[in-house]
């Protein structure tokens, strides 16, 4: 109520100063429009004298400036020329008859001067009275100009008042004084009895609109009319709707204070504009007119700076007006939910309504952001000062002081605006996202008619697009705009940062450390875990799923390490540095990413087996097919849904991806028309389907059968991969291997019913025997396994490990013809004799006459030597008796080795077994320099074995009688009988571990002549009875672990080892004979080829032993 008193006071000054009389330098008029510029002060001061002696002098016109007199020297003639003429009667009258004999007088002066003496000349007591009478005059003048200000001012009073409450009920902003309702008048102590009716709610409606031209009082009372109706209407709100109203406009937040604070501002800059343009033109000086019209033009750019306050003031209360007008639409939406029948209807016709509002939303936002943020700049800035003021001046220094603080205004006012502008726009852009939203929430609630025509491609649907699309392009040019207030954001965090905010930092420091160094080091360090993985013994489900993580892991590392980086930034970015518009740069490097691994992925998983897949680029385009599209149509699903929800757009792009998918399924079945109708020629018996496309139809049939073909075909090979892969488990393996014992006895025990088939001739199997040797050398990386043969140094000693039947006696074969131009060449190996035959055998390769035995002879004899030797000593594990004691004979061959000196290259030759019981024994020495462990073979290196030793005899047996169970590829171009060809050497690469020997055994028990051609064909071959050996008592698998460790071992050492009596002893091993795992050489006992697997499986299913197999 104070800054309206105030307000009004400043208005009335303001209204005093525009009245005061403005003119000639010796009179001041209160307001003369009339007046003609073109006649001078002094004429007119004249005619105003003639005006008061006839008594029609205008009550506007000051009578004490017409007879005032300034006695400066421009002045002074004037004021003798009157004093003569007043006293000298004939000057007087020769005066008026000839205005010219007033010297030094211009015409219009001498005009003025005669009226003056005129006047003067009168009697006193005329004098008086016609004085009087104009001092009335002006004095009623003066009375009706007060009135008419006064009601002028109630007028523009009532008014304000009125627009206040129209803006008030409409929720936009308004001063607080409005709402005030006084029952004493303001010119009495009285009750006014028109407010007291607007409490009661007995105020009279008001009558119509007066006139423009109507006089003042009948507007004033209508408006007084107005006023009442308002607050009447005020009165009538519900508590939640004036609670709201007094958020739009800015009441209770304390913005229409300030908007009448601006306003009083403005007036005053007004009112001071007016005295300095006043002064300006009154200025006695050029000196003190320039600095008048300096101070008036600072006080225009003042002016001008409050009328902009008043104006941000005013809009300051817009963004709080508008977010309340859209939470108001989501109660409406909330409400509607609660109705019952009906609803439909009701949701359509507000759905329109709710559309109309948003379109307004998204149009302000767009003049938002298309209004510069450097709004009046020009002219809020005060332009330089003149540099003709003088510089000593007090009033200059006076001068720049504003002109500097009015530039500091300027800045705040430019700063605000600014502040203001956002503070529109993101109410604007939150208003918008919350009704988008609410429509979304009430498309559920339409009419089917009406949800369809909103999200289909009709006229409804495509009008919806269109404003989705403009929300879309308003949310990014939103983004895009506000990278200043963005930089701030992330700025803050940095300024002020929190101990969270820094460990947030450290730890994605941290994370791209670790990234960086996995880029570099990741491939060995995957590497040198996949072969630790694949060489851990027994394998598991654990390890065979290590194994293929860790291989495919390889193989797509590089979109897998950016996509888990991108995942831990989401993850861990700290909220400080959360940005609008981050969510969509989110969604597109996870939806790439994770599109790039999965195609690298399936890619890997389709590839053949085989080194050259010819339809590599095929599967890859069609891959990159099939990922795009899904990439294209993810992309804008999600980035649709995250920016304008679940729409017409959405609906939109998942109708085009499923008719998408139609046009994608021909294409691919285009392009792999050829392999699917080769792959359906392979596969015709077992599908009358895939008979029929093997004959390529043309055709819509043709293309839909393709594509039904195709499908099946993919399934086909899906399963194939995921037995293949099932297989590499433990348990299931084991499960495979049972049915394929079954089945085999059931084939066995039909062959020999049948009597058709007979083993080959005996020259055939001794080619296939599996210890015979190599015919051929080979040194390199070529090997078997990818194990090249080493370079043995002078002096040392080196051990070769490996199961039995890996080829550790080709491979000490080969090392030594490598080493055969080094010098001598002794091959030994130990024999049934022991460590004895084996120094009796050295003696006889060196040719010494030293006494048998003499283990230290020889040692002194070899080292006396200057030619060079290399010695190879084979099967050493038939040194080693696991028994107190037993590793004598070691130690004694190891000693004499290292005491042979600098000349000679010693390799040796252990099984698996008995090397891990040899490590544990002497785990506190180092026996051998080197170390060398053979690996298991590939099935690739199997089935070149086998089939270079059947070439050898000329075989080419026939696979037919093999079952094709899930050797199926997609990638390679495979007949019937190379896919039951591959799937007879997997499964035997399985079985045996990549033990060529072992393999070499079951491939010759596999071969059978077919009396009916004669024709060499695989057959299933009689698989040991396993049931029968886990029915042994305990001892007798005591007694095979001795065996197995030895090789071949004898009675006594057996006993020794197991500590076992002799008759536990014997009878386990006749027992052994008899199921012919083990067979007799000279009193030593060995297992044979054909048990070995199973022997290893079953000590290993005890835990009687440590070596590792599938």
């Amino acid at each position: 109520m104070v800054l309206r008193l105030i307000k009004l006071c400043l208005i009335g000054l303001f209204a005093c100063l525009v009245a005061a009389p403005e003119g000639a330098a010796a009179q001041v008029q209160i307001a003369n429009p009339a007046n003609p510029e073109t006649v001078s002060a002094e004429a007119k001061a004249a005619q105003h004298i003639r005006d008061l002696m006839a008594g029609s002098l205008g009550p506007y016109v000051d009578v004490a400036g017409l007879f005032s007199f300034s006695l400066t020297s421009s002045q002074a003639p004037a004021a003798h020329a009157v004093a003569r003429l007043v006293t000298d009667n004939a000057f007087y009258a020769q005066a008026k008859d000839e205005p010219s004999r007033l010297n030094g007088l211009s015409a219009d002066q001498a005009e003025l001067a005669l009226a003056q003496a005129a006047f003067l000349r009168l009697p006193a007591a005329q004098r008086e009275k016609l004085l009087q009478a104009h001092q009335q005059s002006v004095a009623s003048y003066r009375d009706k100009q007060k009135t008419n200000e006064e009601a002028a001012q109630e007028l523009a009073g009532l008014q304000r008042e009125l627009k206040g409450l129209r803006d008030f009920l409409e929720g936009k902003p308004a001063p607080s004084a409005v709402l005030r309702l006084g029952l004493l008048g303001n010119r009495s102590e009285r009750i006014d009895s028109a407010q007291l009716a607007t409490l009661t709610g007995e105020a009279p409606a008001p009558g119509p609109k007066p006139k423009a031209d109507a006089p003042i009082e009948t507007r004033i009372a209508w408006l007084r009319q107005q006023v009442a109706a308002a607050k009447a209407e005020v009165l009538q709100l519900q508590p939640s709707t004036l609670a709201r109203l007094e958020a739009a406009s800015g009441v209770s937040s304390g913005t229409a204070d300030e908007i009448a604070s601006a306003d009083a501002l403005l007036d005053v800059a007004k009112s001071q504009l007016s005295d300095a343009a006043k002064a300006a033109l009154n200025a006695a000086s050029e000196q003190e007119r320039l600095i008048a019209n300096e101070q008036a033009r600072l006080l225009r750019t003042k002016s001008i700076q409050a009328a902009f306050r008043a104006r941000l003031a005013r809009a300051k209360a817009e963004p709080d007006s508008i977010l309340e007008s859209a939470l108001s639409w989501r109660r409406r939406i909330q409400e509607l939910a609660a109705i019952g029948d009906g609803r439909d209807e009701q949701a359509d016709a507000i759905y329109g309504e709710l559309v109309s509002e948003l379109s307004r939303i998204r149009k302000e936002l767009r003049k938002a952001l298309d209004t510069g943020e450097e709004a009046q700049s020009r002219t809020l800035v005060p332009q330089p000062l003149d540099p003709a003021l003088p510089e000593e001046l007090a009033a200059t220094r006076k001068l720049r002081e504003q002109k500097a603080e009015l530039s500091r205004a300027a800045a705040a006012l430019q700063s605000t605006y600014a502040d203001e502008l956002w503070a529109k726009r993101r109410a604007l852009h939150d208003a918008m996202v919350l009704l988008n939203g609410e429509r979304l929430a009430l498309l559920s609630s339409l009419s089917p008619f009406r949800r369809a025509q909103v999200t289909g491609f009709g006229a409804d649907g495509v009008a919806q697009v269109r404003r989705e699309i403009s929300e879309i392009v308003l949310e990014l040019r939103f983004s895009l705009q506000s990278w200043r207030q963005t930089l701030q954001h992330i700025a803050q965090p940095f300024k002020q940062p929190t101990p969270a905010f820094v460990l947030a930092l450290l730890r994605l420091f941290a994370i791209a450390l670790v990234f960086s160094w996995w880029r570099r080091h990741g491939d060995p360090i995957l590497r040198r875990a996949q072969a630790e993985a694949q060489a851990r013994r027994p394998r598991t489900l654990a390890s065979g799923l290590q194994v293929g993580l860790l291989e495919y892991w390889r193989r797509v590392r590089r979109p897998l390490d950016w996509l888990i980086l991108t995942i831990l930034v989401w993850w861990l970015l700290p909220e400080g540095l959360e940005i609008p518009g981050l969510s969509f740069v989110w969604i597109v490097l996870l939806w790439s990413l994770t599109t790039v691994l999965v195609v690298n992925l399936v890619d890997q998983l389709a590839r053949g087996r085989g080194k050259d897949d010819p339809r590599a680029r095929l599967r890859w385009n069609s891959l990159r097919l099939i990922a795009g599209s899904l990439l294209a149509v993810g992309l804008l699903l999600n980035l649709t849904s995250a920016s304008v929800g679940k729409g017409a757009m959405y609906n939109w792009v998942f109708t085009v991806a499923l008719l998408l998918v139609p046009a994608i399924l021909v294409t691919l079945a285009n392009w792999w028309r050829a392999r699917i109708v080769a792959l359906a020629r392979s596969e015709a018996r077992d599908s009358s389907l895939l008979g029929w496309v093997s004959h390529d139809p043309g055709g819509l049939g043709g293309l839909l059968g393709r594509i039904a073909a195709g499908a099946l075909l993919l399934l086909r090979g899906l399963r194939s991969i995921i037995a293949r892969r099932m297989r590499d488990l433990a348990l299931v393996r084991e499960l495979f291997e049972q049915r394929a014992r079954v089945q085999a006895a059931r084939q066995v025990a039909e062959d020999k019913a049948s009597g058709r088939f007979h083993r080959p001739s005996p020259q055939v199997l001794e080619c296939l025997d599996p210890h015979r040797l190599p015919m051929e050398l080979r040194s390199g990386k070529d090997r078997p396994g990818g194990t090249g043969l080493p370079e043995l140094m002078p002096g040392t000693i080196t051990l070769v490990v490996g199961e039995r039947g890996l080829g550790k006696s080709s491979f000490l074969r080969d090392l030594s013809e490598k080493h055969e131009n080094s010098g001598k060449v002794v091959r030994l190996s130990v024999g049934p004799e022991g460590l004895a035959g084996l120094l009796d055998d050295l003696h006889e390769a060196l040719g010494t006459q030293r006494p048998p035995g003499d283990s230290n002879e020889l040692a002194r004899h070899l080292a006396m030597q200057e030619t060079p030797c290399v010695i190879t000593v084979d099967d050493l594990q038939r040194l080693v008796i696991p028994a107190i004691g037993g590793l004598a004979a070691i130690d004694t061959l190891i000693a004499m080795a290292r005491a042979s000196g600098d000349t000679c290259r010693w390799a040796f030759t252990i099984g698996e077994d008995a090397w891990n019981f040899l490590q544990r024994a002497r785990v506190d020495r180092v026996l051998f320099d080197a170390v060398i462990r053979l690996p298991h073979w590939p099935a690739a290196d199997l089935r070149a074995l086998i089939e270079r030793r059947s070439a050898q005899v000329g075989l080419e047996p026939d696979f037919s009688a093999m079952i094709d169970d899930g050797v199926f590829e997609l990638g390679e171009e495979l007949t019937v009988e190379e896919r039951k060809k591959r799937g007879y050497f997997d499964r035997l690469a399985e079985y045996v571990n990549g033990n060529p020997a072992i393999a070499l055994d079951y491939w010759r028990q596999s071969l059978f002549v077919d009396g009916v051609d004669q024709k060499v064909v695989v057959r299933t071959f009689d698989a040991p009875a396993v049931d029968r050996l886990a029915a042994l008592p305990l001892p007798t698998l005591f007694v095979l672990r001795a065996i197995m460790r030895m090789d071949m071992a004898g009675v006594a050492s057996i006993q020794s080892s197991t500590d076992l009596s002799t008759s536990v002893v014997t009878d386990a091993l006749r027992s052994l004979q008899l199921l012919g795992v083990i067979v007799n050489h000279a009193g030593l006992y060995q297992i044979t080829l054909h048990w070995w697997m199973e022997v290893t499986r079953l000590l290993l299913r005890q835990n009687l032993t440590v070596r590792g197999i599938k």
